[in-house]
């Protein structure tokens, strides 16, 4: 069992970035220590995931049954096991007050809307035991040929279960994420260019230098407008608020910098920079980007309310209205509008040297409409009619019914007198109130208790501070309103000390970018990105030798003979001298076996501990 323990639990953890494989050796090239022949012949890993997998969903199913309330995330597609799919991840709050994400499975994309969204329901009601009337939140981020596939299959989700609210994908910022999921190809393409860009920022330390000094060279001459641009190309900025703006900055600097390095890079950058330039040097791009940075900002200011800001909440309402009100004016005096982005996108495409021409899936196109007029009917007006129907979409009534609850913050109270508008934070949804005969008179008890502690601690600030004081517990109703709060995707997630809430996704990624896809499993993806899921190894290791008894005993033969004493051979007259000097032998032997034994037995635990320990850290390593 000893053996089993250590071959379970180093097979579990065993990925790390050099090789992500279920068939990689668990000793000898790692370090650790020598695994029986038995062990190492006998037990199938594949097997071993099976288990891992089986054990990691019971705890997932408990703690999801403990939370209640979850939100579905779907990301991007992937190939696993041959096959594109989608990873499907369940957010929820813990008992403590703290966001958790588990991945749950994969969704094949080879079947219609329709299948899709039965296929779904029945892995989330079958297999994990959620039920839908618990589900407060979704998003999606798809891109490619399965957008409108998933656009479908969410307005589904949403037709049928009207509590369900659709969020934007964390970490993209409302109207980046909005345009990453427009099922329109030219536009995708776009999206995809600008992370592209960045990705290659971030990979090539030196071109990022190149950059900066030549963003020194272009924009010198403008006070501030520098430090504002090396500022925003800082971080994850492509899925920011300003991000096709920052492009537009950066386009002629960047471009002169390719055309510096190309030369003195690996091969793979040289050729990724290659086919980048002649996409970035493309009128189509420019005019694209031109028309985004235009229109997004009509919506820019939502995201603040989607992110949980608390100042935002009270003018939500006034906040929404605000950017359709911005749309319906650029609608209305498109003409205009457009004519000064037209204006814009060839003045900077000439500067570039680049030809001012249709895109090449409209080269065919025989009409002879001016450049300007079909960049507005077949982009501008296009995306300002999205951008209206998606707004509508995700702040449907039971969204601005959810952010309005950011008023039960203390924070919040403060800023208002510590007076709850009831209007503000009635739910019509009484699933949501753990006790609502009592909610009413529950809220006085909220606004009493913070009035009084204002004057002598700092006020929580933020929806998980808030369900992490010591006394949440007496004010049920605010809690479970607070926990539905927790799980919209889009409300910013504060994780753990150990950031667990966040290390989740990262996980998925580094699985799918260090592992080939024809060695890419799901039960492996499964063990690996819910690493922190806390399950009993001992009870694994005795549903194993129950399935499998003769693997024990081979390890027990095994254990036999390679312990076994050496014989005693009598001479003549010293029989009796050499038998007695066997048994004293042997006795010897036993009382160092049960020494042994002893010591086994109170040392397996903490070995157990230091082998996941150190499989954690290579792994993280």
């Amino acid at each position: 069992k000893i053996y089993f323990k250590e071959i379970l639990a180093l097979t579990g953890f065993s990925i790390n970035g050099d090789n992500i494989s279920a068939d990689q050796p668990i000793a000898g090239a790692n370090g650790q220590q020598a695994l029986s022949r038995v062990c190492l012949e006998k037990i199938d890993k594949k097997e071993i995931m099976q288990f891992s997998e089986h054990f990691m969903r019971e705890e997932i199913q408990n703690s999801l049954r403990l939370a209640r309330f979850f939100s579905i995330l779907l990301q991007d597609v992937t190939s696993i096991e041959g096959k594109d799919q989608i990873p499907v991840f369940i957010r929820s709050v813990t008992i403590a007050g703290f966001p958790q994400k588990h991945l749950i499975g994969f969704l094949p994309c080879d079947l219609d809307a329709e299948n899709m969204f039965y296929m779904l329901l029945s892995e989330l009601r079958n297999k994990w035991g959620l039920r839908m009337e618990h589900c407060r939140g979704l998003t999606y981020l798809i891109t490619g040929s399965m957008c409108q596939k998933m656009r479908d299959v969410t307005c589904r989700i949403l037709q049928e279960f009207p509590q369900v609210v659709l969020s934007p994908s964390d970490p993209y910022a409302f109207n980046i994420w909005i345009i990453r999921c427009m099922p329109v190809p030219s536009i995708q393409k776009v999206a995809d260019t600008v992370e592209e860009v960045a990705s290659l920022l971030r990979r090539i330390p030196e071109l990022s230098r190149r950059l900066e000094g030549k963003i020194q060279l272009a924009y010198g001459h403008i006070k501030g407008e520098v430090d504002r641009i090396k500022a925003a190309i800082s971080g994850n900025w492509e899925r920011g608020t300003d991000a096709f703006q920052t492009m537009l900055e950066i386009l002629e600097p960047f471009l002169n910098c390719i055309n510096e390095i190309i030369s003195k890079v690996d091969e793979d950058a040289a050729e990724q920079m290659a086919k980048l330039k002649p996409m970035l040097k493309n009128f189509n791009f420019i005019m694209t980007l031109v028309v985004l940075k235009n229109t997004l900002c009509c919506v820019s200011i939502l995201n603040s309310s989607l992110r949980g800001i608390i100042s935002i909440s009270s003018t939500l309402q006034y906040t929404i209205s605000n950017a359709l009100k911005l749309i319906s004016k650029y609608q209305q005096e498109l003409a205009i509008f457009h004519r000064k982005w037209f204006s814009d996108a060839v003045n900077r495409a000439k500067k570039l040297g680049v030809e001012v021409t249709k895109p090449e899936m409209a080269q065919a196109d025989t009409n002879e409409t001016p450049l300007e007029d079909f960049y507005r009917e077949t982009m501008s007006r296009p995306i300002l009619q999205y951008l209206v129907a998606e707004v509508k979409r995700v702040f449907s009534i039971e969204m601005v019914r959810i952010l309005r609850w950011l008023s039960l913050v203390p924070s919040y109270m403060a800023d208002h007198n510590f007076s709850i508008r009831r209007d503000k934070v009635a739910d019509a949804n009484l699933n949501n109130l753990a006790r609502p005969d009592t909610f009413y008179e529950e809220l006085g008890c909220w606004e009493v208790k913070w009035r009084h502690a204002s004057k002598r601690r700092i006020l929580p600030t933020t929806v998980f501070a808030t369900l992490k004081i010591l006394d949440i517990g007496f004010y049920p109703n605010v809690q479970s309103l607070l926990r539905v709060l927790g799980t919209v995707p889009c409300v910013n997630a504060e994780a753990d000390v150990y950031g667990q809430y966040h290390m989740v996704l990262e996980r998925c990624h580094s699985y799918l970018n260090a592992t080939s896809k024809d060695q890419r499993q799901c039960n492996m993806a499964f063990v690996y990105v819910n690493q922190d899921v806390h399950f009993n190894v001992e009870n694994m290791v005795e549903t194993y030798v129950q399935k499998h008894p003769d693997i024990l005993q081979m390890l027990q033969m095994d254990d036999n003979s390679t312990e076994k004493p050496p014989q005693v051979v009598a001479h003549g007259n010293h029989a009796e001298k050499d038998t007695e000097e066997e048994l004293q032998l042997i006795n010897l032997e036993m009382d160092a076996d049960r020494l042994v034994e002893m010591k086994c037995a109170e040392t397996d635990r903490e070995a157990l501990k230091s082998a996941l320990q150190a499989a954690v850290v290579s792994t993280c390593s």
